[in-house]
């Protein structure tokens, strides 16, 4: 019988429940209620579903690591596409699309450019500082390119592919979400397959 209570179990639900609580506390009506916390519940899920049929060493495989960098640095080109196209600038433009999503869809009031800014630069710090887990093959790391790949790629692809439909046309950010949204399917298909992968090459 598999031993549940083990610290690559724990930590990463600790972590999951700290997240879900912290979005709710924080999130300015319903942005990162709608948003951050069913992905990070759909992390979890996968990240359990990963560890618990899989062999661990094949988890950590350099091709999962290779595109899980290339996803970061599609999320930090397209954080340039939605500054550059003026993403951040609409929260604060009173009619306009972003301002009337907040608004209707969300509840609440626009977040503002530090606020915006300020929060992709500490998902940033914490995918790129994760590394050093997977790096060291620590189980539980791979929680975080779980969470990556669940919000950060496939989410946030969908979310702005939504958005581009909702105004009839592009939309900031659409570009690099699209590739985002592909990376994310590749690494799901790469955990999903690496024990065979491993089982090809010996």
């Amino acid at each position: 019988m598999k031993n549940y209570l083990t610290f690559s179990h724990i930590a990463p639900l600790i972590i999951a429940l700290f997240l879900s609580i912290f979005c709710v506390k924080t999130s300015h009506g319903l942005t990162l209620i709608l948003t951050i916390v069913p992905t990070t519940v759909i992390a979890l899920i996968f990240y359990y579903i990963i560890i618990d049929i899989k062999d661990t060493k094949s988890l950590f495989r350099d091709n999962i690591m290779i595109t899980y960098l290339a996803g970061i640095a599609i999320h930090f080109l397209q954080f340039a596409e939605e500054f550059t196209g003026g993403f951040h600038a609409e929260f604060a433009i009173k009619g306009s699309f972003i301002y009337r999503l907040t608004k209707e869809i969300y509840n609440t009031t626009p977040y503002t450019t530090t606020g915006f800014l300020f929060f992709y630069m500490v998902a940033y710090a914490i995918l790129i500082i994760a590394l050093i887990g997977f790096v060291r093959k620590e189980k539980g790391s791979l929680f975080f390119l779980s969470f990556f790949v669940m919000t950060g790629l496939i989410g946030n692809g969908i979310q702005h592919i939504v958005y581009a439909i909702m105004v009839g046309g592009y939309f900031p950010g659409l570009v690099f979400s699209i590739i985002e949204f592909i990376i994310g399917i590749a690494l799901i298909f790469q955990l999903v397959t690496s024990e065979k992968d491993n089982k090809i090459q010996v």
